[in-house]
């Protein structure tokens, strides 16, 4: 590896509260917080967004976008007067950009009766009822390209949409970014907006959203899927090098990213899914060099969807056995989607730190339980080093990532 890539900064926007205290808290206690909606809670913007103007003209997703790269800024000690040209940005956009419920008021005037839309009317007259400035916020790189307004970054732009992997990729490509030499410090992350109706039927339907809060289990056959929720998780990350330049403190080091896919992820067998699974797991830790027995617990994607959890359940025990503590964050948060990534990274940097392992909340684990070492009831204390971080999504995105914890000698 060319270079040593740290985190510096970290900022947290989910349903446990605003800030990294309030995720810490959460993740020791095991706590369900995600009802009701799944929602960040009330927070003025203004303490990360230095303009009033600006928030009044931003959905829910870039207002917690935005604030997320200044909390992270705040907490890594960098902000517009100390930025450098070659700051990136990398950030995961939401999963609820195409929903219809913006464009109601163009719409309803132009329904017939049973239902339809009479579209000459809706393009002749409905339209017309749309303010002037309604699609900038549904814009995909909206979010990314405000937070780079606000807070004066200059170098690389890049905003991620793929669904609820979004905030994990971002931060994996703006450590293949900085690995590469092609900037010195990125802020990434990812953010989601509450969840409009009419994209949470489809979910359901699908059936990969829970119908109700009782319905959601990681690691359970009997969960009927995932709870979506919000928020906003962002990252400060930086070269060894500019790190201590400026007498930083690392909080942890990213040693491995693998971003791979699934193709055929709901027609083939969980057992099949499994063993892609396992290759991409072993991918990364062949990157990262380090060996499965030196993994000292897994922060995995589970989020309530069956398929998907037994598929994982089986890769982390095909890999690891019985031996290493496994966790999910999404029990207690429900899944926050574009930014759900980037809160299981967020905690396993906190775990990491405190030397625990937090437990799954709201759930008995049943998937391959006598093969895999679930966490429940209350945290574990542990001595680890290392942790893999795990982003697989029922979209067929399938990604890893290695975190080493910062030694005091380091």
């Amino acid at each position: 590896m060319s270079q040593r890539i740290c985190i510096t900064g970290l900022g947290t926007l989910t349903p446990f509260g605003v800030g990294e205290n309030e995720l810490l808290a959460a993740l020791q206690s095991g706590v369900f917080v995600a009802p009701p909606g799944g929602r960040v809670p009330e927070f003025d913007p203004i303490r990360w967004i230095p303009n009033k103007k600006t928030i009044k003209l931003l959905n829910r997703q870039a207002v917690l976008g935005c604030a997320s790269v200044g909390a992270a800024m705040a907490s890594a000690g960098v902000g517009p007067e100390t930025a450098r040209s070659d700051d990136a940005i990398f950030l995961g956009s939401g999963s609820w950009v195409g929903s219809v419920l913006s464009m109601r008021d163009a719409i309803v005037p132009s329904l017939e009766a049973g239902g339809r839309v009479d579209y000459t009317n809706f393009c002749e007259r409905g339209y017309r009822n749309l303010p002037p400035l309604w699609i900038l916020p549904l814009l995909p790189n909206t979010t990314a390209g405000q937070a780079t307004i606000l807070h004066g970054l200059r170098g690389l732009n890049l905003s991620i949409v793929n669904g609820p992997s979004s905030g994990f990729l971002a931060v994996g490509e703006a450590f293949d970014c900085l690995r590469g030499g092609r900037a010195g410090r990125a802020v990434c992350g990812g953010a989601e907006g509450d969840a409009p109706a009419d994209l949470l039927f489809n979910l359901v339907k699908r059936g990969v959203a829970s119908r109700s809060m009782n319905g959601s289990r990681p690691f359970d056959p009997a969960s009927d899927g995932f709870l979506c929720s919000e928020g906003g998780v962002a990252f400060v990350i930086e070269t060894d090098a500019i790190a201590r330049a400026r007498a930083a403190r690392p909080r942890a080091w990213i040693r491995g990213y693998v971003n791979r896919y699934v193709p055929r992820l709901h027609t083939e067998r969980s057992g099949t899914v499994a063993l892609h699974y396992q290759r991409f797991i072993r991918g990364v830790l062949d990157q990262a060099e380090v060996r499965a027995d030196q993994i000292g617990f897994v922060q995995a994607s589970a989020a309530g969807v069956p398929h998907l959890d037994e598929a994982e359940a089986l890769a982390i025990a095909g890999v690891f056995g019985p031996r290493v503590p496994v966790t999910s964050v999404h029990g207690a948060a429900g899944n926050c989607l574009a930014a759900g990534g980037a809160l299981s990274i967020a905690s396993a940097v906190l775990q990491l730190e405190k030397g625990l392992v937090a437990p799954i909340a709201r759930a008995q684990p049943q998937l391959h339980k006598d093969a895999v070492c679930y966490v429940t009831g209350s945290p574990i204390a542990i001595r680890a080093s290392w942790c893999l971080v795990t982003c697989f999504d029922h979209l067929g995105a399938a990604s890893c990532m290695v975190l080493q914890k910062v030694e005091e000698k380091s």
